[in-house]
This record gives structure tokens, sequence and C-alpha cells, in this order.
């Protein structure tokens, strides 16, 4: 049986992963508005801003499976923070792929 204290921390595994993801969306919001007010010309630190955008994601991925797979109460919480890592993962990927194929 949980005592209290690993109740709270798997809340927390939750909610952490909902911040993580949420930050990966937040970089990536911010690049595109900075290349859509330079004309597009933001997007030359697009590749910079990636793999940032990319380490946010997989770790709330990372941790939404993990507070999922242990049955937390905020369930909720947790499965946000996975499809908007998923989401935010995505871009990033797409980039580099695109780019290492020349």
């Amino acid at each position: 049986m949980a005592t209290a204290q690993t109740s709270r921390n798997r809340s927390r595994t939750a909610l952490w992963a909902l911040v993580s993801s949420g930050l990966a969306a937040l970089l990536l919001i911010l690049v595109l508005i900075y290349a859509a007010a330079t004309g597009g010309a933001g997007l030359i630190l697009a590749p910079l801003v990636a793999l940032p955008v990319l380490m946010f994601a997989l770790g709330g991925v990372a941790l939404a499976v993990s507070a999922l797979a242990r049955r937390t109460r905020a369930r909720r919480l947790a499965a946000i923070g996975l499809i908007l890592g998923i989401v935010c993962a995505v871009p990033p990927v797409w980039l580099w792929v695109w780019l290492l194929a020349g």
C-alpha cells in the first residue's frame, strides 16, 4: 500500500510531465513567433532551438509514461503531458531529418 508521501510524489511526476511538455511547447511557439516577426529570417535559429525543445518534450513523455504506469490519481495531467510532449517532439525531429537529408 502506498503511503501519503509516495502518493504525492506520483502526483508530482504527472505535474512535472506537464511542466516539461509545456516548456517544450513554449519554446516552439516562441521560435515560430520570432520567425514570423523577422519574415522567416529567424528560422536560422530553429536547428539550435530544436534540441532543447526535443529534450523537454521527450522528458515530458518519459515522465508522463512513468506517471501513467504508476496508476496515479493525476492521470489527466499525465495524459495531457504525454500528448503535448509527443506533439512538441515531432517538429524538431522533422526539422533535423529534413536538414540532414539535404
